[in-house]
């Protein structure tokens, strides 16, 4: 009876060892962050992977992201299975009344070369040359020039995003998207001028609707003078 405890001991031991073994199999070596950078466009910086690549049994990646002013002394890396998750752990005491923009740069060591998600405060990151969101989703047929827009958006559960907004003193503009990133519709409203203009796609980029009021009311208004 004593040989079968000490065979169940050991089996028990041995299978504890191995959990341990996995869960600790990815682990972070390393973290670099850069002083806090205070871009104009705060809120058309898109958070996003700038770099990522696998060497030597290590990940390397480096994240572009805008946080509260309180982000540098308080950002925490957790790696749980497939996620790698950036969280800012600032107490509520320590967020500030500004927010700037980061670049995080971390190396983690993994016995494979699993695919990793990483995720910013529980939303996931996506690789991205540019630093802004692009360029297209917010020129549409604008009548003003590029200043002083201000950009707001929501996402999917994906992360994917789902809807933006854009403002600037009389114009408005409303864009969404599909869940595989194309665009669903783009809504221009003009008021100075009391007039919209609305476009929809289907889910393969084809246009499918276009109202122009100005042009509508312009018909209309020839139709009544004749």
């Amino acid at each position: 009876m004593k040989f079968i405890k000490n065979v169940i001991i050991f089996l028990l031991f041995i299978s504890y060892s191995s959990v341990i073994s996995q869960s600790g199999s990815a682990y972070l070596i390393s973290s670099k962050i850069n002083d806090c950078t205070d871009y104009k466009e705060l809120s058309r910086i898109q958070n996003r992977i700038i770099e990522l690549n696998f060497a030597n049994d290590t990940l390397n990646a480096i994240v572009g992201l805008v946080d509260n002013c309180s982000f540098k002394n308080n950002a925490i890396i957790n790696i749980v299975k497939d996620t790698i998750s950036v969280i800012n752990q600032a107490d509520v005491e320590e967020f500030t009344d500004c927010k700037c923009y980061y670049e995080l740069q971390f190396e983690i060591y993994t016995n494979s070369k699993q695919s990793f998600k990483i995720k910013f405060n529980n939303k996931e990151l996506f690789q991205s040359n540019s630093i802004y969101l692009p360029a297209e989703y917010f020129q549409g047929e604008l009548l003003y020039d590029n200043n002083a827009f201000h950009y707001s958006w929501d996402y999917y559960e994906t992360g994917q995003i789902k809807t933006i907004k854009i403002r600037k003193t009389n114009y408005g503009e409303v864009i969404h998207f599909y869940e595989s990133g194309k665009i669903k519709s783009n809504t221009q409203t003009f008021m100075d001028f009391d007039f919209q203009i609305i476009k929809r796609w289907d889910e393969n980029g084809n246009l499918i609707e276009y109202e122009n009021s100005i042009i509508d009311d312009y018909i209309n208004l020839k139709l009544k003078k004749d």
